[in-house]
């Protein structure tokens, strides 16, 4: 798009995106694909497009099996539950039975980048000709954490990935 189209993606220095790469130099914070594409999905829209946008990128994420795109072979597929690089990196090496130093690492973070960025340019492409609608939302259990949380926390990632059920329901 930078050599075809020009500005503004000519704009935009490729470089600013490298931080994201396990989480933001690998702290395993919000994955490095999510981070790139809601950047570029915020440059290219208005505040509420961006938002419905993301939030639809990073539900579809947590709740979609990964990595769809495979073009070495099949790499084992899991559902993370999670934006968050460390949950998604490690519920996918208990399903495959490999360690993070694995070459098969690499190649399912990059299928998954290019599921991410697939999504993101079918959006971007539905807005563009009227035609988008969210069709992700966060797990139906942040709407009962939220409920009484929502005055010590934010997020909407499926908290129950983290925090185990209580003895007494508590929601």
């Amino acid at each position: 798009m930078q050599d075809e189209i020009g500005h503004p993606y000519n704009m935009v220095p490729q470089k600013a995106f490298l931080w994201g790469s396990g989480g933001g130099y690998k702290w395993g914070a919000t994955c490095g694909a999510l981070t790139s594409a809601a950047q570029i999905i915020n440059l290219m829209h208005d505040k509420e497009t961006s938002s419905a946008m993301i939030n639809n990128l990073y539900a579809w994420y947590s709740q979609e099996e990964h990595p769809n795109y495979q073009p070495e072979g099949q790499v084992v597929t899991s559902v993370s539950d999670s934006v968050l690089c460390h949950v998604s990196v490690s519920t996918w090496l208990a399903a495959s039975g490999v360690d993070e130093s694995d070459p098969l690492k690499k190649k399912r973070c990059g299928g998954l980048t290019a599921d991410v960025v697939k999504l993101t340019v079918e959006m971007m492409n539905n807005h563009a000709d009227g035609n988008f609608a969210a069709m992700f939302a966060p797990a139906a259990t942040v709407d009962g954490c939220m409920s009484c949380h929502k005055e010590d926390t934010v997020g909407k990632d499926d908290c129950s990935i983290c925090h185990e059920e209580k003895e007494v329901e508590h929601w």
